[in-house]
């Protein structure tokens, strides 16, 4: 669900201005990759997130028998493809012609959030 509002928050704009296909398209990407990296964040987050810091349980996922990027990865991997979603998101949104300096400040505090 998360991923998909970032996409829309990136695509909507696109569309209001006209832009063209392939440069929505390309948004569409960003936020598929940037969505990717917030999911698998999330699910690092609740096996080794502070619960203190987080302001909620962690190992919810373990215990509700859900199945995560930790799960099938375990946490090195998981951290991998985390780090793998965030710079390909962070290439594609660098190749648009766009002032993108706050959407990869938004970008970095994603992948970096404690909570």
């Amino acid at each position: 669900k998360t991923g998909k509002l970032l996409e829309f928050s990136l695509v909507a704009p696109a569309i209001i201005s006209k832009k063209n296909s392939e440069t929505r398209e390309t948004l569409k990407e960003i936020g598929y990759h940037i969505g990717m990296a917030f999911q698998i964040k999330d699910d690092l987050l609740d096996v080794v997130g502070d619960k203190d810091i987080m302001g909620k349980a962690t190992k919810r996922d373990e215990k509700n028998n859900k199945i995560t990027y930790i799960c099938l990865l375990g946490i090195e991997k998981a951290n991998e493809e985390l780090n793998k979603h965030y710079h390909k998101a962070l290439s594609l949104l660098r190749k648009l012609d766009v002032e993108s300096n706050l959407i990869e400040e938004l970008f970095a505090l994603i992948i970096n959030r404690n909570k």
